[in-house]
């Protein structure tokens, strides 16, 4: 099991061909429908736009390939594995 999964991220990738919606928050897995596609201004760093698309009932980070609401113990270790 990859932690970065790259078949993921290309089908993430072709979903992101719709209009995306800029937000403040990250929306819940409950909301949006699929397909949909967000970009998320990151709070700590102004200058990084997060693109996030729903897919199986869940947002999806398209750097990442992982569930937006990944803990953050994962989404740390993650990073780490992308440098």
């Amino acid at each position: 099991h990859k932690m970065i999964d790259r078949k993921n991220i290309r089908e993430l990738n072709h979903l992101s061909l719709r209009e995306p919606k800029n937000v403040n928050t990250l929306p819940s897995d409950s909301s949006g429908q699929e397909g949909d596609i967000v970009h998320l201004v990151n709070k700590k760093n102004m200058s990084v736009l997060e693109q996030h698309v729903k897919k199986d009932g869940r947002w999806y980070n398209l750097l990442t390939g992982r569930p937006s609401l990944d803990k953050q113990k994962v989404r740390r270790f993650v990073k780490s594995k992308l440098k």
